[in-house]
């Protein structure tokens, strides 16, 4: 269990207590609890408060007293990075920069799997730009540099086994998971890039003062914001239509004349969110992507032009359109902006189904569902105003 399910899971715990509480001690929030609940509650209040008490003083004492004793539990990569960075001493371990660690390596000869390739342009630019220089032929002075993916194929490794096993520097690229045939690997040195931020002069972004498991994903700013704004694009085209905004009377209000704008509707807010999800994993070409995102733009153009029918009072709903259209322009046109600035990130070619399956990447990621919620919420409450 990770901090983040643990803070969730004793919170939980004291909400089932906390609702019943603040209706009691406040008359204007009573609808939180049911009568029998809050008559019940209003005669074991002492005992109700206690219970609200005991998880949440549980989780501060975890947080803020005691954090040595929590980071020593939580498993390798667990831990919130801010907090394992703050309350690690740092008399214990010593803490560099990555550039430095690159600036070390004078002759290289870089390794990369044909899928990787644009990635591996990436990284030798920026070795070549800290006054590296690069052979093809590996020697005593030639520093191995293994990239590795999530979409590194383990039988390409291991084709490269006699060279690869050679002294040299493993470099993450992204998340990975390692089978145990590769346990060789885990005796090299490790450089975690996965934020592919060369310069971190942050003492927050540094080299971790303890390992963090390289099995999570780590995004680059760009590649960040890219996904962020296609989540939230994937958001506002399920609630523009009406797909989630209650009417003043408390019912959902009706997607279109007909069930087929709906259907449309859910289907273009599907689409934009595979593709903010292929974009964090790697599973399209930049040539994909970009015929996708315009099968999206076309799509979601004409279901947004539907949604201006007339409601049952004969009214339009034209104010919200307007800020839904606005925006959605407006992130068109920024996301057409960064393909450069994400191009290295996406793999050179499509992988096969066989191929998915013995690459080096095949851990869940739910960043895209939570974040496409999350935004879903923030439109609801945007957009409601302007809903006649």
């Amino acid at each position: 269990m990770d901090m983040t399910r643990l803070a969730l899971c004793l919170l939980c715990l004291a909400i089932v207590f906390a609702l019943p509480t603040l209706g009691y001690f406040f008359s204007g929030l009573s609808f939180l609890a049911t009568d029998d609940v809050a008559v019940t509650f209003s005669r074991h209040w002492r005992l109700g408060v206690l219970f609200l008490a005991t998880p949440i003083v549980g989780l501060c004492i975890l947080l803020l007293v005691r954090p040595e004793d929590l980071l020593r539990w939580t498993p390798t990569g667990k831990a919130w990075a801010t907090y394992r960075i703050g309350h690690v001493a740092n008399v214990a371990f010593a803490r560099a920069e990555l550039a430095s660690q690159f600036e070390q390596v004078k002759t290289f000869a870089l390794a990369h799997d044909p899928v990787d390739a644009p990635m591996a342009q990436r990284l030798r630019e920026q070795l070549l730009a800290l006054g590296g220089s690069e052979t093809p032929a590996s020697g005593k002075a030639t520093t191995p540099v293994l990239l590795l993916t999530n979409r590194t194929q383990v039988a390409w490794i291991d084709a490269q086994t006699q060279h690869l096993r050679d002294e040299g520097l493993t470099v993450i690229g992204t998340g990975i998971d390692l089978s145990a045939s590769l346990e060789w690997l885990w005796r090299r040195q490790w450089i975690d890039f996965r934020r592919w931020d060369i310069r971190r002069v942050d003492r927050a972004l540094a080299l971790r003062q303890v390992p963090d498991a390289v099995t999570q994903a780590r995004l680059p700013k760009a590649v960040v914001r890219v996904q962020h704004v296609l989540c939230a694009v994937a958001a506002l085209v399920f609630t523009a239509a009406g797909a989630v905004l209650p009417d003043q009377n408390g019912q959902a209000e009706d997607l279109s004349i007909s069930q087929f704008p709906a259907m449309a509707t859910f289907a273009a807010a599907v689409w934009w969110g595979l593709i903010a999800h292929q974009v964090a994993k790697r599973t399209r070409t930049p040539a994909q992507l970009l015929r996708a995102g315009f099968i999206g733009c076309v799509v979601t153009t004409i279901v947004v032009g539907l949604d201006f029918y007339p409601t049952a009072d004969g009214k339009l709903t034209g104010g919200r359109m307007l800020v839904a259209a606005a925006f959605l322009v407006i992130a068109w046109v920024w996301l057409s902006r960064q393909r450069s600035a994400v191009t290295f990130w996406l793999p050179q070619e499509k992988l096969t189904r066989a191929a998915k399956h013995s690459a080096l990447g095949r851990y869940r990621d739910w960043r895209t569902l939570t974040w496409c919620f999350a935004y879903a919420m923030l439109w609801v409450s945007v957009l409601r105003p302007f809903v006649n």
